[in-house]
């Protein structure tokens, strides 16, 4: 089987590749610039410079030609905070572009084609009574991503259908060789700050990149058109993952849980900061702590792994690996 990785050499794209190859695969792969990633990777996956996000439909089938599964891997997240309104941004950096892949797949022949979505919209289908499409544009724009993909697989256009499976994924970790991680800067410099940790009460599902590389094969060669899969290996109460990452900087473990009005105060003095410059996040900060931060985001980690075959085990590890890449004076500290 050839699989065409668009986003390749990214935190995911990378493992993917991996993945792919350990089982007999040949891979491709496309980014927007060339990144050296070790020789597993380097020596055996052709890599294609292409300005995905702006590339035209024909551009992408040319790549395409021969491929029998493309994944769809890159895309805009929610640290972006584009010029508001935020909605238009999100929905043309990932419902369109999405959109537009699955297209191209069609046209160049590609029966198979495999997204990387958001546990935001696995949570929305859970919960719809939290209206978190309605509160936050990016997991608005995720919904949208997934109908827009699935219909594109279908239109009516005198090709052969083809097959579009999204995998809706969680918190993840990992390191790609040459890469901070981007955990750092989000996450752990600001815990490695704290003397003294303050955090809301909540959690959520986690998975390692390992297993996003097991999973995404396991989509496919045995997923269903129409089907978006909850992906997870275990679910921690951020208690529990800020106790990990803390123990690895050689910190205490000890976290005080603040209360959802406490949260809010600092996250409504940014969403006021923003509105002022002509910004609007993904995530709505004025309702962040209550829809996201004080709830647990949690799966059913079980449920799709038959189908998937993500083998379960290693997020801890995963986690301190991913700390130690972030630093690497503790690694010259041992």
């Amino acid at each position: 089987m050839k699989v065409l990785i668009l986003g390749g050499t990214g935190m995911l794209g990378y493992p993917i590749a991996l993945e792919f190859l350990k089982q007999g695969h040949e891979v491709v792969a496309a980014a927007r610039s060339a990144a050296k990633l070790g020789p597993a990777f380097d020596d055996h996956v052709k890599l294609h410079l292409l300005p995905l996000d702006t590339a035209s439909m024909n551009e992408l089938a040319a790549l395409m030609s021969g491929v029998d599964v493309v994944v769809q891997a890159f895309g805009a997240d929610d640290r972006v905070v584009p010029a508001a309104p935020a909605l238009p941004f999100f929905q043309k950096q990932l419902g369109g572009v999405t959109e537009r892949v699955v297209l191209a797949a069609r046209q160049a022949g590609v029966r198979r084609v495999v997204v990387l979505g958001s546990y935001f919209v696995t949570m929305h289908r859970l919960h719809p009574d939290w209206q978190l499409a309605q509160h936050h544009p990016y997991i608005a724009a995720r919904l949208e991503q997934e109908e827009r993909a699935f219909a594109a697989g279908e239109a009516e256009n005198g090709l052969p259908c083809t097959d579009v499976m999204v995998l809706e994924l969680p918190y993840i970790f990992g390191v790609t060789p040459g890469r901070t991680p981007f955990w750092k800067e989000v996450l752990f410099d600001r815990l490695k700050a704290m003397s003294f940790v303050m955090y809301p009460r909540g959690g959520s599902a986690v998975l390692t990149t390992r297993q996003v590389g097991e999973a995404t094969l396991g989509a496919a060669l045995r997923g269903e058109h129409r089907k978006a899969y909850a992906v997870a290996d275990v679910n921690l109460t951020w208690n529990e993952l800020v106790g990990l990452i803390r123990a690895e900087l050689g910190q205490s473990t000890r976290v005080l849980n603040v209360p959802a009005f406490l949260t809010n105060l600092p996250l409504k003095q940014e969403a006021a900061k923003q509105q002022k410059e002509g910004q609007e996040g993904g995530l709505n900060l004025n309702f962040l702590a209550r829809d996201i931060m004080h709830r647990e985001f949690f799966v059913d980690a079980e449920k799709d792994r038959p189908v998937l075959g993500h083998q379960p085990g290693g997020v801890p590890e995963a986690i301190r690996e991913t700390v130690r890449a972030s630093y690497p004076e503790l690694n010259s500290a041992d």
